[in-house]
């Protein structure tokens, strides 16, 4: 583990309504996944902050695949 780590948050972009793969990504950042219930497609993206003592913010994105 990565020591020094002082909070961590993550986020889930979830896929505007219409989007489709030949699209450019664009949605809402979420703060939990699924939104709904009977969502079982998932997000287009996951977005991981870790607050760092000494260095800051680090952000990492991960891309999904996902079939809308």
């Amino acid at each position: 583990m990565l020591s020094g780590v002082t909070q961590v948050k993550v986020q889930f972009l979830q896929a505007q309504t219409g989007v489709n793969l030949t699209s450019e990504l664009g949605g809402d950042w979420v703060p939990r996944w699924p939104m709904a219930r009977n969502n079982t497609k998932l997000p287009l993206a996951v977005q991981v902050d870790l607050d760092v003592d000494g260095i800051g913010t680090v952000t990492r994105i991960v891309g999904l695949a996902n079939e809308q």
